[in-house]
């Protein structure tokens, strides 16, 4: 059993040396999704994470750094006029991913998201 632990505790460690240092007072689960996005632009940042068809058929694409960039914009932005509760209303969209991390990395409270086609 000593020799499983010691396995598990060797990955534990190897797993948590990766994580960039972002600080939760509640949920501090790496699986959270207040965690997944600045830990894949750590992790792989050129690697693509948003395809998106425009309503004018272009092709939209960007990053995982470019997508945690502009989620910390949009918290920076939130954070610095003081909403703690925000609410999206907008198609699905690459700004509607976006505004959810930004949201989360913020701080705020989501109170409701309206998707539309």
């Amino acid at each position: 059993m000593s020799g499983s632990k010691s396995r598990l505790s060797g990955l534990l460690g190897h797993f948590t040396g990766s994580t960039p240092p972002v600080e939760h007072r509640v949920n501090t689960h790496t699986l959270s999704p207040t965690f997944f996005l600045p830990r894949a632009a750590v992790v792989e940042p050129n690697a693509e994470a948003i395809y998106h068809v425009t309503a004018n058929n272009k092709i939209l694409r960007r990053s995982y750094g470019e997508t945690a960039d502009r989620a910390r914009g949009l918290a920076y932005y939130l954070k610095k006029h003081g909403f703690s509760r925000v609410g999206i209303l907008c198609p699905n969209t690459p700004a509607f991913l976006e505004s959810i991390f930004g949201i989360a990395a913020a701080g705020a409270v989501n109170i409701g998201n309206l998707i539309f086609s």
